[in-house]
C-alpha cells in the first residue's frame, strides 16, 4: 500500500542517507531500524485509517450529493468520489497483502473477501488450548507458554557427540575443485541482486518487518548497502546475530490440532538473511545433479516429482499383478517425523566433509545454519525464546537443499546393501534395473524381497541412519504393502518385525493415488472433493464477478493439473468437475443449479485414444495419450552421437520435424551422427557431401559441437533451457487446439 505513494521512497531515502559506524551488517541493520521508524511516522500521517476516511468521504460525498446542481458542486463531487476511489483501493490492497493469497490480485473490488479471509485464518490459527505430553487440557496462557518452551526445547535439542564414521563409510568424496571453485567464488553484485528479486515479494516478513518488496521496490536506495553487508559475510564468514533471529510460526496440519506435534513449524526469516541463504542455494544447486542419488526427485534440477509418482506406481501395479511365484515382494512407506526440524548439525557437518566441500563452504553454511535463534509466536504475539542446537528452517531457501545431502546418505546405505547382496530390491522385468527405493524430499518408499532377512536388514540400516543424523520414523503412519503372491500369515510376520501396518487401498504417494481399483472416476473422487472445499467455502460469496472468475481459471481448474501431469482423468470425473464449475459460476454455490445465460461450450478436444493393453498400468496409458505430443517437441542434443540415428532421429533443429526427409541410399555409409564427425571433434564435410543435400548440410553445420564429449541426451526445443515444463506444453496445446470465440475483459466488477 505504501508503494502507491511517491512520497514513501522519499521517506526511505531520507532515513536512508544518513551516517551510522561499525561493521557493513551493523550498519545495514541500523539504517533498517532507522528507516521502519521513519515509515512508521509517515504512515500515521499520510494514511491513518482507511476505514474511518472511508466512511468520512461518502458522509462528504452524501452531503455534496444532496446540495443543487452546479459547476462548483460537479467539481466538488468528482474529487471526492476520486479520493474515495483511492482510499478504497489502499484498503483493498492492505487486506489482500493480509490475506496471503497468490491466486487473486487487489483491484477487483474483493476487499470483503480478503479480510473474510483473514478473519477465518486467524480464527483458525488460534492457539486457546493445547494437550500436553501427558494427554492433559492446557488453557491458561502461562502453561501453554512454558509447554512451548519445553517442546521446542526438545525438538531441537542435540542428542550429543557421536561417531558418524560407521555411517559415513558409504560416503564418497565426489566434490571436484572445479564444483568447490563455483560454490566459494567471489560474491558479485549482479549474483546478489538476482538472488534478492527471485524471492518472494509479499511473504511474510521476518523480525524487523522488511519484506521483499521493500527491497525489490527500493533497490537503488538499499542495495549498495545490502551488497556490501552480503559481501561482508561471504568474506569473513560471520554473520549478525539479529540478521538471523526468526519467527517460528505454528501453522495448523489438520482441521483441529490437539497436540504441538498436529503443529508445522514454518521459520520467517529476515529477508536480508534469506538472500545470502538464496546465493548459496543458487550455487549449491548447480552442482547437485552428479552428486545426489538418482533415486531422489526433489529439488534436482531437471528431476521431476512426475519421476517419483510414475516409478512408485508402476511398481505398485506390478506387486498388485504378481499372483504366482516363489518370491514375493513388498514396498514399505516411510514416514519421516518432524524430518527438517531433527537434523543434526554435527551430521550436515561431517556429511559435507566427507564428500569433499571446501572448508570456506562449510564454514558459511554451518554459520547460517548454527547461529539462528527462534521467537516463537501464537496468535500474533511472541510467546517464548528458543536457542536451537539442531534442526533446519523451513522457509530458508538452503534448508531443501541442505535436508537432500542429509537424506543422500540413507540412499547410499540401501544401494550399499544392494551391491553387498544383503538387499535384493525388486525388479519388475528381466530387462528392468533393481528398484530399491525412491525418494522425494522427506517422503521414502522402499522395494524389497518379502522376508525377514531383508526385514532385518533394512531395520538395521534405518536405525544406525536415525542414530546418526537424528531422523526418527513415525511407524503409525508408516505402512507395508505386499505382492499378492504372499499369504496372510507371512505379511503380519513381515508387518510385525517392522512395526508398520498393511497399506489401505485409499493410501495416497505425492497427492496422488497409490492403487488404482476398476473405478478410475472414483479413484480421484478427492479431486472433486477438493474442488468443492475451495468454491464452498461461505466467504465465496462475498466475492466479486472478476474474483470468481480468477478463482475458477487459477484454483479451481488448477487442482487436477497436478494429477493430468501423470494420468489421463476420466471423462466422467472431468464432466462432473464441469458441472460444479459451472453452477459455481451461475449460482455461487457448486451444488446447486443456477441459470445458464450462455452455453457452456466445451473448448478442447482429446486428438485420439491411447492405445489399449488389456495388462498396462494405468499411468502406461497415460504417457502413450501424450507420446505423440511430446514428439513433436523432443529433439536430441548432439555430444558423441553414439546415440543418434543419422536417418531417423529427430536432431537437426532448422529442419521442419528436426530430421532429414530423405531416405538412406542402400550404399551409405553413415548410420550414426557420429560417423560424420571426425577425430578433432568437427563435423566431416567430405563424408556428408557424397550423399547429402547441400541445403542439409548447411543446418548440420549450423550445430555446434561440445569441446568435451559425452552421451547425446534429449531435450525439449521449445524451451530454451532444454527442459520440459508442463507450462510450454500447455502453451502448445492452447494455440493448436483451443478456439477462443469471445475475449473477455480481464477485470470485472459489480
Amino acid at each position: 500500500m505504501w508503494c502507491t505513494s511517491e512520497e514513501c521512497g522519499e521517506v526511505i531515502a531520507g532515513a536512508w542517507c544518513t551516517d551510522h559506524r561499525g561493521s557493513k551488517q551493523i550498519i545495514l541493520a541500523q539504517k533498517l531500524k532507522k528507516c521502519r521508524e521513519a515509515l512508521k511516522v509517515w504512515s500515521r500521517k499520510r494514511f491513518g485509517n482507511n476505514l474511518e476516511k472511508i466512511k468520512e468521504l461518502k458522509s462528504q460525498l452524501v452531503f455534496v450529493q444532496s446540495k443543487p446542481f452546479s459547476n462548483e458542486i460537479f467539481l466538488q463531487e468528482k474529487a471526492i468520489k476520486e479520493e474515495l476511489e483511492i482510499t478504497l483501493l489502499r484498503e483493498e490492497m492492505y487486506q489482500h497483502q493480509r490475506s496471503r493469497l497468490n491466486w487473486i490480485r487487489y483491484g477487483d473490488k474483493n476487499t470483503s473477501f480478503f479480510h473474510a479471509t483473514v478473519t477465518q485464518r486467524r480464527q483458525r490459527n488460534q492457539l486457546s488450548k493445547i494437550r500436553d505430553s501427558r494427554g492433559q487440557w492446557l488453557t491458561e496462557e502461562k502453561e501453554i507458554n512454558g509447554h512451548l518452551q519445553d517442546y521446542f526445547s526438545s525438538l531441537f535439542k542435540a542428542s550429543g557427540s557421536r561417531d558418524f564414521n560407521r555411517v559415513l563409510r558409504v560416503v564418497d568424496n565426489c566434490i571436484t575443485d572445479e564444483m568447490n571453485g563455483l560454490l566459494t567464488r567471489m560474491v558479485s553484485d549482479p549474483e546478489i541482486k538476482e538472488a534478492a528479486f527471485q524471492l518472494g515479494d509479499l511473504k511474510a516478513p521476518g523480525p524487523n518487518g522488511f519484506n521483499g518488496l521493500f527491497y525489490q521496490q527500493f533497490w537503488d536506495t538499499v542495495g549498495l548497502d545490502v551488497s556490501k553487508a552480503v559481501k561482508e559475510f561471504f568474506n569473513d564468514g560471520s554473520l549478525l546475530k539479529d540478521f538471523n533471529s526468526t519467527n517460528l510460526v505454528l501453522i495448523p496440519k489438520v482441521q483441529f490440532p490437539e497436540s504441538l506435534s498436529q503443529l508445522r513449524p514454518i521459520s520467517l526469516c529476515n529477508f536480508c538473511l534469506k538472500i545470502i541463504t538464496k546465493v548459496l542455494a543458487n550455487r549449491l544447486k548447480r552442482i547437485l545433479k552428479p552428486v545426489i542419488s538418482p533415486n531422489q526427485s526433489a529439488f534436482v534440477p531437471g528431476r521431476m516429482i512426475q519421476d517419483s509418482i510414475l516409478v512408485a506406481h508402476e511398481a505398485f501395479h506390478f506387486l498388485n499383478r504378481k499372483k504366482e511365484g516363489k518370491e514375493s515382494f513388498m514396498a514399505v512407506k516411510l514416514d519421516f517425523n518432524k524430518a527438517y526440524d531433527r537434523v543434526e548439525w554435527a551430521f550436515l557437518e561431517a556429511v559435507m566433509k566427507k564428500m569433499g566441500f571446501a572448508d570456506q563452504w562449510v564454514t558459511w553454511v554451518m554459520e547460517c545454519v548454527s547461529s539462528v535463534n527462534f521467537t516463537v509466536m501464537a496468535n500474533g504475539e511472541a510467546k517464548t525464546n528458543v536457542c536451537p542446537e539442531g534442526g533446519l528452517r523451513q522457509g530458508d531457501p538452503l534448508s531443501p537443499y541442505l535436508f537432500l545431502l542429509v537424506k543422500d546418505v540413507l540412499s547410499k546405505l540401501i544401494q550399499a546393501g544392494i551391491d553387498g547382496e544383503d538387499l535384493a530390491g525388486m525388479r519388475i522385468n528381466r530387462n528392468c534395473p533393481t528398484l530399491s527405493h525412491i525418494f522425494f524430499a522427506d517422503d521414502a518408499i522402499l522395494f524389497l524381497k518379502a522376508e525377514l532377512k531383508e526385514c532385518c536388514v533394512i531395520k538395521g540400516v534405518l536405525e544406525e541412519y536415525g542414530k546418526a543424523s537424528g531422523q526418527l520414523i513415525n511407524f503409525e503412519k508408516s505402512g507395508v504393502f505386499f505382492s499378492s503372491n504372499m499369504n496372510d500369515f507371512d505379511k503380519q510376520l513381515c508387518c510385525d518385525f517392522l512395526g508398520v501396518n498393511l497399506l489401505k487401498g485409499d493410501s495416497k504417494y505425492l497427492g496422488l493415488p497409490s492403487f488404482w481399483g476398476r473405478s478410475k472416476a472414483e479413484a480421484y473422487t478427492f479431486l472433486v472433493e477438493k474442488a468443492m472445499g475451495k468454491m464452498q467455502g461461505w466467504k465465496n460469496k462475498l466475492i466479486s464477478l472478476g474474483g470468481k472468475e480468477t478463482l475458477i481459471k487459477s484454483v479451481v481448474q488448477g487442482i487436477p493439473t497436478y494429477a493430468m501431469a501423470c494420468f489421463l482423468l476420466p471423462k466422467k470425473l472431468c464432466d462432473k468437475l464441469n458441472a460444479l464449475t459451472r453452477n459455481f459460476w451461475w449460482k455461487g454455490n457448486p451444488e446447486d443449479r443456477g441459470i445458464c445465460w450462455a452455453s457452456w461450450e466445451s473448448l478442447g478436444k482429446a486428438k485420439e485414444d491411447a492405445s489399449r493393453g488389456s495388462r498396462a498400468s494405468w499411468a502406461w496409458l497415460s504417457l502413450l495419450h501424450g507420446r505423440n505430443l511430446l514428439f513433436k517437441g523432443l529433439r536430441w542434443q548432439v555430444q558423441d552421437g553414439k546415440n543418434i540415428d543419422f536417418w531417423n532421429d529427430a536432431w537437426i533443429p532448422s529442419l521442419p520435424n528436426f530430421k532429414i526427409s530423405m531416405a538412406k541410399s542402400v550404399n551409405s555409409e553413415i548410420n550414426l551422427v557420429a560417423d560424420v564427425i571426425d577425430r578433432s571433434g568437427q563435423w566431416d564435410i567430405s563424408k556428408m557431401g557424397r550423399e547429402i543435400p547441400q541445403k542439409v548440410v548447411d543446418a548440420i553445420l549450423k550445430i555446434p559441437l561440445p569441446h568435451v564429449k559425452r552421451p547425446d541426451h534429449l531435450v525439449w526445443h521449445f524451451n530454451s533451457s532444454g527442459i520440459y515444463t508442463v507450462n510450454l506444453v500447455t502453451i502448445s496445446l492452447t494455440k493448436r487446439f483451443w478456439r477462443v470465440k469471445e475475449k473477455s475483459p480481464n477485470r470485472l466488477s459489480n
